[in-house]
């Protein structure tokens, strides 16, 4: 299987046992079933999971499938059945009626519909998680190859953010994971104003493993990086949500950490294996990739205003007109399925 189409499937999630490790490169001809699963806790907590055939004698496709069981158990003996229809590859639901409760393990049964293998994983439990304190930011100047082929300075905002490393009255430090979403605002020519929220582009997995520190606190750790675009034009809030994790789904995250850091060059360290806590059953051999972990993320938001970062220039009205008949998000912002005219509960300036 390619590095790239796994890492690309790896990130798509967003994503306490026996570990396996997988290699990464199966047998020519081999089809492999890939699953990816996280539980969230929240109000209202979700199952979402990620299912596909990776068919590694056509240039490493993955195929989503389209049908499957996905059952989620706790140790106590409740259940939730998703629904057995998929959207491209991803089933997702609210677990309406179902505890998801702190300190619970869980584990998944997915049952492919059209071959009826199972796969199920080990337990995985939900840490309690750990509240940040701040999130800053700060802009800079990046020096970035041009298409000349010489050195040009290009503005960005970097993000950083606060926190403890280990709960009150609690001397063990956590293993902490962040991801990040950035929301913004654009004006068309018509008046209307749409909201369009997306995860923020990195190919980043940003880590810290807590019990591999000495301080017992982060001030101002540096989490990602974004270019200075439009979408700061009209104000944007920049989320960050804070997920503890245990010490094997760190692991898990650390190797998609490190393959996603090589490089190709001979420096780089052995790809070797990649962990996963699914197992086939006993008639169900084909190899398995993906892992299902749980985590309880903390949300937190800082909105940044256009005179934050230098009044950056809007997207709207475009510098070239269009194409006649062309309708653009210009024309009407509401074309793009992405965008709503409804701010989101949580845009607040």
């Amino acid at each position: 299987m390619t590095r790239l189409l796994l890492i690309l499937s790896l990130l798509a999630v967003g994503l306490t046992a026996c570990l396996d490790e997988i290699d990464l490169t199966p047998e020519q001809g081999e089809e492999a079933v890939l699953i990816q699963a996280k539980l969230t806790a929240g109000s209202p907590s979700r199952i979402d999971v990620q299912v596909a055939l990776l068919l590694t004698y056509t240039s490493n496709i993955a195929r989503p499938v389209k049908e499957a069981t996905i059952e989620l158990e706790d140790t106590l003996g409740h259940s939730f059945t998703l629904p057995t229809q998929s959207i491209d590859g991803w089933y997702r639901a609210e677990l309406t009626g179902f505890p998801v409760k702190v300190n619970r393990s869980y584990r998944l049964r997915v049952t492919l519909t059209e071959s009826g293998r199972q796969y199920i994983s080990d337990l995985a439990a939900l840490p309690e998680p750990l509240l940040p304190t701040a999130l800053a930011f700060d802009t800079y100047q990046k020096d970035r190859l041009s298409i000349a082929n010489t050195i040009e300075q290009v503005p960005y905002v970097r993000y950083y953010v606060s926190t403890p490393l280990h709960r009150p009255g609690e001397t063990e430090k956590v293993r902490l994971h962040w991801q990040f979403v950035h929301t913004y605002r654009l004006s068309d020519e018509i008046g209307q104003q749409c909201y369009f929220e997306f995860p923020t582009l990195t190919d980043k997995v940003t880590l810290l493993n807590g019990p591999a520190t000495s301080a017992d606190s982060l001030a101002r750790f540096f989490l990602v990086e974004t270019p200075l675009s439009y979408v700061y034009a009209e104000g944007m809030m920049f989320s960050i949500f804070q997920e503890t994790l245990t010490e094997e789904a760190y692991e898990y995250w650390e190797q998609v950490h490190r393959l996603n850091e090589r490089q190709g060059t001979i420096f780089d360290e052995p790809p070797g294996a990649i962990i996963t806590n699914f197992h086939p059953s006993a008639d169900s051999l084909s190899a398995v990739y993906g892992y299902f972990y749980a985590a309880s993320p903390v949300t937190l938001r800082r909105f940044i205003y256009p005179h934050d970062v230098d009044f950056p220039a809007r997207y709207c009205p475009q510098p070239s007109p269009p194409l006649p008949g062309y309708v653009s998000i210009c024309d009407d912002c509401t074309i793009d399925s992405n965008g709503s005219l409804i701010p989101p509960d949580y845009w607040d300036e």
